[in-house]
């Protein structure tokens, strides 16, 4: 289940040459990750909604 949602911009010139939107998506668990990126409704929002609108997208996935 998704607990939060941050949308942020780059914070220096150096960024903004890099890339234009970061998402911060924050599960329970890193167990969650597969659960919701294979889910339907988000599997067909991505492919029919963003990957038009994307060049390039980069993840990373981590515990803290």
């Amino acid at each position: 289940q998704v607990r939060d949602v941050h949308v942020g911009v780059p914070a220096d010139e150096a960024s903004m040459r890099s890339w234009d939107i970061a998402l911060v998506i924050r599960l329970d668990s890193v167990d969650e990750l597969e659960p919701y990126a294979t889910d339907p409704l988000h599997a067909d929002y991505v492919a029919n909604f963003l990957a038009p609108k994307v060049e390039c997208k980069k993840a990373w996935n981590f515990t803290v």
